[in-house]
């Protein structure tokens, strides 16, 4: 099973991320703020990092420096969902380590569809 962690300040979008990976046989760890997404990072290793750009505490920039300055190999592993245009310098971030992202608004096929295929071209990436 795929363990998945979840960085959202939204809890009712926390939820229906949650249900619909869930659902599809994924592990779900949902962490309510930056800073709790990086206390999970410390102790836990995820298959994909589902992070959501208006997670608060720490701003999305800080976690995935977090990653790449302490868990360098995690950073493949990282997805964002995003609602807004990106803050200045966060999208030259995202675009420099090959982070994929996914714009809201999607639907749960979509979502279901974006984590299961950066799920399997993670594993290609690293059994080769």
């Amino acid at each position: 099973m795929k363990r998945i962690l979840h960085v959202s300040g939204r809890p009712e979008r926390a939820e229906w991320v949650a249900a619909a990976l869930k659902g599809q046989g994924f592990r779900v760890t949902t962490a309510e703020s930056g800073q709790q997404g990086i206390e999970y990072l410390s102790k836990t290793t995820f298959d994909i990092i589902l992070l959501g750009l208006q997670a608060p505490v720490k701003p999305a920039d800080r976690v995935i420096e977090w990653v790449v300055a302490n868990r360098p190999p995690l950073t493949s592993r990282i997805l964002v969902v995003s609602e807004n245009e990106l803050p200045l310098g966060l999208d030259a971030l995202l675009e420099s380590l090959e982070i994929p992202q996914l714009c809201v608004p999607f639907t749960t096929g979509k979502l279901v569809q974006f984590v299961a295929a950066m799920v399997s071209l993670r594993q290609g990436a690293l059994a080769s």
